[in-house]
């Protein structure tokens, strides 16, 4: 799968994750990791969605995860792609913390624009 192909997947799977969350709440995310069929992202989502559930204020949460990507850019296996990927992961877990579908939509389509995305087959379908 191509960069761009794996990033709409991803913005998807967050959409999906923010509109759990706020359906349900945190603790029934943990059940909805492996939608992904990102193998390489999925470890990091479940990794946010951990952060998520331990009930973090937002510098707090956002501090753990720039920790673990600075971790992540030492594995040899990631591309540079990869960690563009995680980190547009995590920076779209922020917004589920905060709960805003329209922050997610404007940062996604952002996001989408400046890396060759489809926006309207992401956010508009």
């Amino acid at each position: 799968m191509n960069y761009t192909d794996r990033l709409e997947n991803l913005l998807l799977d967050m959409s999906y994750y923010l509109y759990k969350s706020r359906m349900v709440g945190y603790i029934s995310l943990s059940k909805e990791t492996g939608i992904t069929t990102d193998k390489k992202l999925s470890h990091s989502i479940a990794y946010g969605i951990n952060l998520l559930q331990e009930g973090l204020g937002k510098e707090n949460f956002n501090f753990l995860l720039e920790l673990k990507r600075l971790e992540l850019i030492k594995v040899p296996d990631f591309t540079v792609d990869d960690l563009k990927l995680i980190t547009i992961c995590f920076k779209s877990l922020s917004y589920i913390l905060e709960g805003d579908y329209e922050e997610m939509e404007t940062y996604g389509s952002f996001i989408l624009d400046y890396e060759g995305g489809h926006t309207h087959q992401v956010f508009h379908s």
